[in-house]
């Protein structure tokens, strides 16, 4: 009898625990400029933020607290494909902040880590505190 109620303290403490916990909501913003890049892209964004456990996605239509924007921008020489530039907006209670990144095409899913990994460490942390 003792391990029930144990065990049934120690669920209501972890929904407690998780009701708690606050939640950033976060709208993902990737224009369709180059098409090439956007749906790769936009998915690897996608995938680094559902990682963030306090992290929820919305969608167009959601309320939202911090907006991200992300342009990809091929690089080139000449006629010759160089690399991409990632540009990338946050935005949150009237602070913008923005940053370029550049790489390999074939480092696109580093490149968009990069990105959310700044945003949560700028961003996110300080709200976390």
């Amino acid at each position: 009898m003792k391990k029930y109620i144990l065990a049934l303290i120690l669920v209501i403490f972890c929904q407690v625990a998780q009701a708690d916990q606050k939640k950033f909501n976060v709208r993902l913003n990737v224009p369709p400029v180059f098409d090439k890049y956007e749906v790769e892209g936009k998915s690897y964004l996608n995938r680094e933020l559902r990682e963030i456990n306090d992290v929820e996605i919305v969608d167009v239509e959601g309320d939202w607290d911090y907006f991200i924007s992300v342009v990809f921008a091929p690089l080139t020489v000449g006629e010759t494909p160089s690399g991409i530039a990632v540009s990338y907006v946050f935005l949150h209670e009237g602070t913008i902040m923005h940053n370029v990144t550049i790489g390999s095409t074939s480092n696109l899913k580093g490149l968009c880590q990069k990105v959310i990994a700044h945003f949560d460490s700028l961003i996110l942390e300080p709200s976390r505190k």
